[in-house]
């Protein structure tokens, strides 16, 4: 949340958004993460037009959280079919490569330049990204115990989170109880061969 509205600058969700915002394109890269998965969440509830990265499993989902267009990641006319959609008030990376990082960074060229944040933080790569293009990294966990931030967080976990589950207009995703903490090897595997998209995995230790 607070990459979000914080560091990107989004508006915060509302029932009652701003329409003027339908009127701003918002990409998130790999919205078929978990990261992604709520910051798609996030910007479409703030009133955004979102348009997302993602394998062609995850497009349902995407699309069921209000994204207007889901891109396969790997199509080879990802650089022009997202560019045809801007310009773009914001770009958000929750998961990337660094091949991934050059084409969001010549897609913010394309409008002048600028920079995007990355989860993943600025890859290494061979290719300079354009002039006035920039890739940002930050630590969210310490926006939350900064005391300037006191209202924002409040209004996070209470209001947000905490009406959003009542209410049922926060969704939480898929997550995967895969048994006790013996079965935290068969966890990392399963991360390491990248099989585990857009759901957290659970481990209870009462099982065990």
């Amino acid at each position: 949340m607070s990459a979000m509205i914080l560091h990107v600058g989004l508006d915060r969700p509302s029932k009652t958004p701003s329409s003027a915002n339908r009127d701003h394109n918002v990409l998130i890269w790999g919205g078929g993460s978990s990261f992604g998965f709520f910051a798609v969440q996030i910007s479409v509830q703030a009133g955004y037009t979102v348009h997302t990265t993602a394998s062609s499993s995850s497009k349902p989902t995407l699309l069921s959280l209000g994204a207007s267009t889901v891109h396969d990641y790997r199509s080879p006319t990802i650089t022009p079919d997202l560019l045809a959609l801007g310009p773009y008030k914001a770009i958000f990376s929750a998961q990337d490569t660094a091949a991934d990082q050059l084409i969001m960074a010549q897609l913010l060229a394309s409008q002048g330049g600028g920079s995007f944040i990355s989860t993943m933080g600025p890859r290494p790569t061979s290719t300079p990204l354009p002039d006035g293009v920039s890739v940002e990294f930050v630590q969210y966990m310490d926006d939350y115990f900064m005391k300037e931030n006191e209202e924002f967080k409040k209004w996070v976990f209470e209001e947000y989170i905490e009406r959003g589950l009542e209410e049922r207009t926060v969704s939480l995703g898929e997550v995967e109880d895969i048994g006790g903490l013996g079965s935290v090897g068969m966890g990392l595997d399963m991360l390491e061969r990248g099989v585990v998209r857009g759901r957290k995995l659970v481990f209870r230790p009462d099982l065990d």
